[in-house]
């Protein structure tokens, strides 16, 4: 494990989360995040909108993802008995929400600096228990790949090779600024996954691991029968999109594979409220929730919930975070 002091700013602060909805979560917690200058994706969001009360700001989200964490909040108290699954957790926004709720949790992350930080956040809030952190990419096989970074990324050729997924957007391998460094990273599967908690039957999984999550479901939602009950699915759909610059390999099967099969195995798409599989295919949504037929409802009609769709990932514009980081 990598010392969280190399990075020479760590920053733990408190974090909350307010719905002002029938069920009322407010809930409290640490979270550590590296420095903003560097992780303008996700640290940065929190970094300047900590203490903004979602409802203060009627639903609309100034923190990271905080749109979704509300939804995800909700889906959790239908089931407090399942384990939640993050896969690519990065720093851990999803992860200390869900064990902060009660939920057993494991986070899958290649990214061992994300560990370090999320370990620290878990230590911090007394919630190192029921919790598992895997060190592992997640791909549809085992692979092994080896490669070299000298720009915060792992540089691979993963996307047209096929040897696994790497993470190389959300969860950038840390880096030593004067040379290159080795790294290696190994893919497990979901079915590994569900191996880790043999006796337990309901997984709610959130995945965010740029482009690769055809890679991830596509044996599952195949089985005729499936192993585990898995209610919801909360996938960033962005990278399903065609575009000059998408490198990823579910672009061509996004439309004709991936959302027949989840069609298939009895899966309704929300954005928070319903859309046909049509609209998913004429629309690109950054994140959609694809909720089963048989699992618990939830109220996607409250207004602080559907104050705002999953088209966008932010609400304020990267222009706007670049013009706070250049007025430091």
């Amino acid at each position: 494990m990598l010392s969280a002091e190399k990075q020479r700013f760590l920053k733990c602060q408190p974090l909350y989360n307010n719905l002002d909805i029938s069920h009322q979560f407010n809930l409290t917690f640490i979270m550590c995040m590296k420095n903003p200058f560097k992780d303008q994706e996700i640290s940065a969001w929190f970094y300047y909108n900590q203490y903004v009360p979602i409802n203060e700001t009627h639903g609309v989200n100034k923190r990271y993802e905080e749109h979704l964490i509300n939804v995800w909040l909700v889906l959790l108290q239908n089931y407090p008995d399942a384990v939640v699954v993050d896969l690519g957790s990065n720093i851990g926004p999803f992860s200390l929400a869900s064990r902060k709720m009660g939920n057993t949790v494991i986070s899958v992350d290649p990214n061992p600096e994300n560990h370090v930080l999320l370990y620290n956040s878990l230590v911090l809030n007394n919630l190192d228990v029921n919790y598992i952190q895997i060190m592992n990419a997640i791909s549809d096989g085992h692979y092994t790949y080896k490669g070299a970074t000298s720009v915060g990324m792992l540089l691979t050729n993963a996307t047209k090779t096929g040897e696994g997924y790497v993470n190389y957007g959300a969860s950038p391998i840390p880096y030593n600024n004067k040379k290159q460094i080795d790294y290696t990273v190994t893919s497990i599967t979901l079915f590994d996954i569900f191996d880790i908690v043999p006796d337990r039957d309901t997984f709610i999984i959130k995945i965010d691991i740029q482009g690769f999550e055809c890679m991830v479901f596509e044996k599952f939602l195949g089985l005729e029968k499936k192993p585990k009950f898995l209610p919801y699915l909360m996938i960033e759909t962005a990278f399903g999109c065609p575009s000059p610059n998408n490198a990823s390999p579910c672009v061509a099967t996004y439309k004709t594979k991936f959302l027949p099969l989840l069609e298939k195995s009895g899966y309704i798409p929300h954005v928070p409220w319903p859309v046909s599989y049509q609209e998913l295919k004429d629309i690109c949504w950054f994140d959609v929730l694809f909720v089963h037929k048989d699992a618990k409802g939830f109220p996607y009609w409250d207004k602080h919930l559907s104050h705002r769709s999953f088209m966008l990932n932010s609400e304020l514009s990267m222009k706007l975070l670049c013009e706070r980081f250049l007025s430091q």
